[in-house]
Order: C-alpha cells, then sequence, then structure tokens
C-alpha cells in the first residue's frame, strides 16, 4: 500500500490507471453511482479517506456519484471505494474529478480470463451507437484480448454502450458482438468492452490467437524487404461486411 505522502514528495507526471465501476447498495433510495464502466488514471497515489484527483472521459463519473475503482499498486491489485466531489473539464473531452477514498483498499482478484496480445485489423459494423448510425461500417485494430472480451483502436467515434459486430478473422461471418464499456483514459482512440455472449467470445477469441500466431510466424519467416502475399481475389471479394442476424 502507498505510504504517507510527504510534504515534498513530487506526484508532478504520475499516473495511474484503473478501471472504475457502478456501486450496487440494496435499499439505499438516494444513492447515486456512475452509469457504466469506465477507464481512469489516477494523478497522485491514492490513499485512504483522503483525496485524489482522477483524469476521465467527460460526463463519465459527476460529483456526489459513488464507485469503485480496481487498480495496481505497488502491494498488488486492489479495489476501494470512492465519492467524487467535484470535476473541472479538461482539454479533448476529459475532466479532472477529485474524489475521496472512504476505506481501506482490499485485495482485488486477477482477471478472469488470460489477455493476449492480437495486433489484427478487423471490420466491424455498428449494430448500436451513439455517435454512429446503426448500420455503419468500421475498422478495427484489435491490441489485445481474452475470453471475456477486447480491447480495440479506432479512427471511429465510438462511446460507452456502442454495440458493434466484430468480424472473425478467419470466418468473417463467424464473429462476435462487442459492447463499449470504457474509452482508455491515456491512448486516444482507444476503447475496452465485453463480448455479450460468452460462447461466441469464446470463439472469437480462438480465432484472433490463432490469426495473430499466424500473422507473427508470417513476418518472422518472410525475407527483409518481401512484401506481404495478397489474399486470391475471390477471398478479397468475400471480403465484405459480414454478419449474423439478430439475436
Amino acid at each position: 500500500m502507498y505510504g504517507a505522502m510527504t510534504m515534498t514528495e513530487d506526484t508532478r507526471g504520475f499516473r495511474m490507471n484503473a478501471c472504475a465501476s457502478p456501486l450496487v447498495l440494496g435499499g439505499v433510495d438516494s444513492f447515486q453511482t456512475i452509469p457504466s464502466v469506465t477507464g481512469v488514471a489516477f494523478l497522485a497515489p491514492p490513499r485512504t479517506l483522503d483525496t485524489v484527483d482522477v483524469d476521465a472521459p467527460r460526463g463519465t463519473i459527476q460529483p456526489g456519484q459513488y464507485f469503485s475503482a480496481r487498480y495496481m499498486s505497488n502491494a498488488g491489485w486492489h479495489r476501494a471505494s470512492f465519492l467524487a466531489l467535484t470535476s473541472t473539464s479538461l482539454p479533448g473531452m476529459r475532466e479532472r474529478v477529485t474524489i475521496r477514498m472512504l476505506h481501506e483498499p482490499k485485495p482485488a482478484s486477477e482477471r478472469a480470463h488470460r489477455r493476449e496480445k492480437i495486433g489484427i485489423q478487423l471490420t466491424g459494423q455498428v449494430k448500436k451507437g451513439g455517435a454512429l448510425a446503426a448500420g455503419a461500417a468500421v475498422s478495427v485494430e484489435v491490441v489485445d484480448a481474452s475470453a471475456g472480451g477486447v480491447c480495440v483502436e479506432t479512427g471511429a467515434k465510438l462511446a460507452t454502450g456502442d454495440v458493434l459486430f466484430l468480424e472473425g478473422p478467419k470466418q468473417p461471418e463467424a464473429g462476435a458482438d462487442f459492447e463499449v464499456t470504457r474509452a482508455d483514459p491515456t491512448v486516444r482512440n482507444r476503447y475496452g468492452g465485453r463480448f455479450l455472449e460468452e460462447a461466441t467470445g469464446k470463439a472469437m477469441f480462438e480465432q484472433l490467437v490463432e490469426a495473430a500466431q499466424e500473422q507473427r510466424s508470417a513476418q518472422r519467416t518472410r525475407a527483409p524487404g518481401e512484401k506481404p502475399v495478397a489474399p486470391p481475389e475471390h477471398q478479397q471479394q468475400q471480403r465484405g461486411m459480414h454478419h449474423r442476424d439478430e439475436r
């Protein structure tokens, strides 16, 4: 756990990523929490009962809202509850939110699913969007993935709650629906989210891992200066948008 901050401690440049999640308290009528999972970054080490600032996407955490945050401290993964006190707008649709830790952090479990680096370009189709119309095609790069979801980078303007159908890298029609649950506070145009169905998510993860392994193998064996071999013409023609019927 982080120790007490001294008056001379310099936290300029400090950033620690965290995942903020809604809190659920049964039987509390006036309780307010954040609407969805979002990525934030602590701008100083969080301390019990003390205030600390976080960098968050604009509008995701409002003063008066409670939430929990999972983060990696120098003692391992921890989770604690926080109350948002004030917020200040920043450039780039960001906000600096002052929050208070409400109790001693508790150890948090590791991820439920292993995560693999991917680095593959995919085509997606918007099924539900805020800024994007349903049916719009988007291009994404899958940064990493697990059986539960993916992290993607895209030039498209996504928002929490958007749902995309991601084509499978090996079988385009055998893709998976992906819901955006957070925007990365440190990398522009990077988003994380979850697969909406467990079975299709696991199958999609297996496709991604296999395709990534094949891509890395091809890169290792390719001669210096040799260009990648283009797929056969009939495969290029089939690379248009494919999607399953609405479930």
